[in-house]
């Protein structure tokens, strides 16, 4: 099991994106969910790839499917207290670890989700069932290596992501707000706040 790609809700949407290309990481793909009513900027690292998810269309984040994911929630972060922050990750899953299944539209066979349903004060996390091979990345993608993910949080972690955090992918700490920071094996700091709780080093 290792990290596929980490996301950030990104409220600004565009001009989020401005702020990451603008400090020097190339801008990789952009997508929209359709079906799930996000829409992202991706931007691919040697190992794993970095998404900012905004809303698309705030309707279908509101179908009976998605609506477990939290995704309005998350999008709306600042206001709705929800946790903007999510984990994918690629490989066989720990035995033991539960999932349920999310029929994402735009994906054969659904996602198997690790954060509980409507849980929108801890990170989502999910695995990818059709990851997307570094060595297919495109060339515009930076040579860093993400190694882990620091999060900081309010709340405590649930007992259903205890199991990502001894794998030592992803460490949460207690907070008084939200704030993500990404370890690289070699990064000068980058530090995005106010505009996102977000930090490369």
């Amino acid at each position: 099991m290792e990290l596929d790609h980490v996301f950030v809700c990104a409220p600004r949407g565009e001009r989020d994106t401005a702020l990451l290309t603008a400090a020097g990481f190339p801008l990789g793909a952009r997508l929209v969910h359709s079906g799930q009513g996000t829409a992202n900027a991706v931007f691919f690292f040697g190992n794993a790839y970095f998404e900012l998810l905004w809303l698309h269309d705030e309707a279908e984040t509101e179908l009976p499917a998605v609506r477990p994911l939290g995704l309005k929630a998350r999008c709306l972060w600042r206001s709705a207290g929800a946790c903007p922050f999510g984990l994918a990750l690629r490989g066989s899953l720990p035995e033991g670890m539960r999932t349920w299944s999310y029929a994402a539209p735009y994906v054969a066979g659904g996602i198997p989700i690790v954060t509980p349903r409507n849980a929108v004060r801890q990170p989502l996390v999910f695995a990818m069932t059709q990851p997307l091979s570094p060595v297919m990345y495109p060339e515009a993608r930076t040579r860093r290596a993400l190694r882990r993910v620091h999060i900081q949080s309010p709340w405590e972690t649930c007992e259903e992501l205890r199991m990502v955090t001894e794998a030592g992918l992803m460490s949460v700490t207690k907070g008084e707000s939200f704030h993500m920071e990404l370890e690289f094996e070699d990064e000068n700091e980058r530090a995005f706040r106010p505009d996102l709780p977000l930090r490369f080093r």
